[in-house]
């Protein structure tokens, strides 16, 4: 009895440790066909048949409906990846993948779940160190390294047809922005129906509110500016009232009241010097007609996030009462004016006093495909911010996963026994990101990853695949250049998740028993004791 219940026990774990496995890599192989310059595109079909069109592993994932646990822990690798460094998910989910499938192969030669780990782990610590060591360090305000570390990153997404243009825009704003730069400080609008080369940049805030009442000032130069988070109308009471009103001098009396009260609003901020008004509530219809004879310039129902962005642009403080406003509370723009697009009206704000904002007017022939470039604009910002952060590069095209991969071989190579088939599993798995560039291409995996181990023996080499001539070439002399930190962060989190999960032998569910016990275990509680 003993032997079997400790067989049962072994086969247990056996089958949750195979589950998890195969939940990690049916993810990873969802996405694996959208990786590198010839990566195909899926359709993401929601519930109300809303159509997403993208090779964005991180969009991918997202939209994937899983109940599996260690689905989610997957998915929360592209988060991890897209939050930190806004690029490479695709690659950090498919080394995810890929190592747990070494481990398994590892686990069915008896090789106990912490061996693996241990190995997995001073691999994963090797590989970062020969990463820093491999890494060249960069001019940061060098706008052709910039271009290229943008080109790279759009390559193989839905904007590569135009991404030298789209590069240009993005470089421009690295270098604008400089370390300011990050994914709130540059916000994107879609323009569909039109050509791509028409995208475009507007240095300051833009936003899809137009003014209140066509009477007031088209444009208004050296704002001052004033943000509220109250309706711009008479006070409401919270007491219940009713008026008696026995004759219209009264009914006059009470409505010349009411406008003498939305005048004096209007003449206090007058007198405090506005000029543009913001709001994120409403502006009564009797207020519009005094502001603009007042020539304010005002929008109102100004989203929360939007008004954030206003108060860092042009240094207001948001008040919750149009009383309290004194000059103190004025922020300023150089510029605020409506601008005309198509048939659609924006108010743009430049020249603010925080420079550290900027807007996308991307352009494309459907919404679908605007949404697509709008995603590896933020790919190519993403890899631009890493850069001048980390100020450091290393080859892209699978140059630097080869490297590491010969360098972690030879470290494994200084352990003996089953540590030693760990590290050289981890080591193994690396090449999972050239053999993909190459099946996506049309070209042998196994002669693309030993022609690239062969060119990458010399010690300066940066080889990657140049998947055109299907041969090995200088990546970083050839401009396709990716920043550390992606290729960091994702083999740090590729390598954590694996880890965490091998160590998973069991998963128990904790909510009632009739919905959400597995089969299995239900029909064991379901037996009489001592069968």
């Amino acid at each position: 009895m003993k032997e079997a219940l400790i067989d049962a026990a072994k086969n247990g774990t056996k089958s949750a440790q195979q589950g998890n496995i195969l939940a990690a890599r049916i993810l990873a192989e969802t996405v694996r066909s959208t990786l590198g310059p010839k990566g195909m595109d899926k359709v993401l079909v929601d519930e109300q048949n809303n159509i997403t069109i993208t090779n964005d592993g991180a969009t991918i994932l997202r939209e994937i409906s899983s109940e599996h646990p260690v689905a989610h822990m997957i998915t929360e690798i592209a988060q991890s990846q897209e939050a930190a460094v806004g690029d490479g998910t695709t690659s950090a989910v498919l080394l995810a993948g890929e190592l747990l499938k070494s481990a398994e192969n590892l686990l069915e030669k008896r090789i106990h779940p912490t061996v693996i780990i241990k190995g997995y782990k001073l691999a994963s610590e090797h590989a970062l160190s020969v990463l820093q060591s491999e890494s060249k360090q960069v001019d940061t305000t060098d706008k052709e390294l910039l271009f290229n570390v943008a080109q790279t990153a759009m390559t193989g997404k839905g904007a590569e047809s135009h991404k030298e243009s789209l590069a240009n825009h993005c470089v421009d704003i690295a270098l604008n922005l400089g370390d300011k730069l990050n994914s709130e400080s540059v916000t994107f609008i879609a323009r569909p129906f039109s050509d791509v080369l028409k995208t475009e940049i507007v240095k300051g805030i833009v936003l899809e509110k137009p003014r209140v009442q066509t009477n007031m000032p088209l444009t208004v130069e050296n704002a001052k500016i004033a943000l509220f988070s109250c309706p711009i109308e008479l006070r409401q009471t919270d007491i219940e009232a009713k008026l008696h009103i026995q004759n219209p001098a009264q009914l006059q009396a009470f409505l010349d009241e009411e406008e003498r009260g939305l005048r004096k609003l209007v003449s206090h901020c007058q007198e405090q010097g506005v000029t543009a008004l913001f709001t994120t509530k409403g502006i009564d219809d009797l207020a519009q007609q005094y502001l603009a004879q007042a020539g304010i310039y005002a929008v109102r129902r100004v989203s929360l996030s939007q008004m954030n962005r206003l108060t860092q642009a042009t240094g207001c403080k948001v008040l919750n009462a149009v009383s309290d406003l004194t000059p103190e509370h004025l922020g300023s723009a150089g510029s605020v004016k409506e601008v005309m697009f198509g048939e659609d009206r924006f108010t743009f704000l430049t020249n603010t006093p925080s420079a550290h904002c900027a807007t996308f007017f991307v352009h494309g022939p459907t919404i679908h495909i605007c949404d697509e470039i709008i995603r590896a604009l933020e790919d190519a910002l993403g890899d631009l911010r890493s850069v001048i952060q980390s100020k450091s590069i290393v080859g892209g095209a699978g140059a630097i996963e080869v490297r590491l991969a010969q360098k972690v071989t030879e470290f494994a190579k200084t352990f003996s026994g089953k540590e030693q088939l760990a590290v050289s599993a981890f080591a193994q798995s690396m090449e999972v990101i050239p053999q993909t560039i190459a099946e996506n291409a049309g070209l042998d995996p196994i002669d693309v990853v030993s022609q690239l181990h062969s060119a990458n023996s010399s010690v300066e080499n940066h080889m990657g695949l140049d998947i055109v001539n299907a041969t090995a070439f200088d990546a970083i002399a050839n401009g396709i250049v990716e920043p550390i930190e992606i290729k960091r962060h994702a083999i740090i989190a590729a390598s954590e998740v694996a880890m965490m999960i091998l160590r998973i032998d069991d998963i128990l569910f904790t909510g009632p028993v009739a919905t959400s016990m597995p089969d299995k275990i239900q029909q064991q509680m379901q037996q009489p004791p001592g069968v």
